[in-house]
């Protein structure tokens, strides 16, 4: 079956925009929008605004851009260049979300934070996580990753945070790597820090 690569425009307000089985590009433009790829290897831009964005199956791109925004991975299942990692996902300026299940790849988390105010954080909830790559672009940002289950009382017990991340300032800082049960009872470890990009690993 042939899938065709179609685009999706939003308008001013508040857009709900569906794509396809195959290879979409979503844009939402402003408003509080709902995204939503489903297969194929979709570019989802949320733009302005408040959005949430699920790119589905296949080696997705999202972009959040200006606001708070929610980004779900999906997973990959697809083959060529991005077959190794199920989504990038661009959070942009603002509080945002992450959540990708790792069953089916490994993803690859870029965050700009520029023009936050200090104290501002996002936060990355995993699922079947092994090995996470982080890259920042932005300063005075904290990071909180999660695992299942973590979450469940509103409070944040154990996991990895992640403070001042600093670009062209040499590695970042680690404000606190604590105990954490993940999958399996799996211990958090920290693989080597390189310039303004983390390899988390989960042993």
């Amino acid at each position: 079956m042939e899938h065709r690569i179609s685009t999706v425009i939003g308008t001013a307000g508040n857009d709900t925009l569906q794509g396809s089985a195959g290879d979409d590009t979503i844009v939402g433009l402003q408003g509080n929008d709902t995204l939503e790829g489903f297969g194929g290897n979709d570019r989802l831009w949320g733009d302005d605004g408040n959005d949430v964005l699920d790119g589905g199956a296949g080696s997705d791109v999202l972009y959040g851009n200006n606001g708070n925004d929610t980004l779900f991975g999906g997973g990959n299942s697809g083959t060529g260049d991005f077959a190794n990692y199920a989504d990038y996902l661009y959070g942009g300026s603002g509080n945002d979300y992450y959540f990708h299940n790792f069953a089916l790849g490994g993803v690859t988390v870029i965050d700009d934070m520029s023009g936050d105010q200090f104290g501002n954080a996002d936060a990355l909830f995993m699922y079947n996580a092994t090995t996470l790559n982080l890259y920042w672009a932005g300063d005075r940002s904290t990071l909180y990753i999660f695992q299942p289950g973590e979450w469940d009382d509103g409070t944040f017990d154990n996991g990895i945070v992640i403070r001042g991340m600093l670009t062209n300032q040499g590695n970042p800082g680690v404000g606190t790597i604590e105990y954490a049960v993940l999958n399996g009872g799996q211990i958090t470890t920290w693989d080597a820090a390189i310039f303004n990009s983390w390899d988390v690993q989960f042993a």
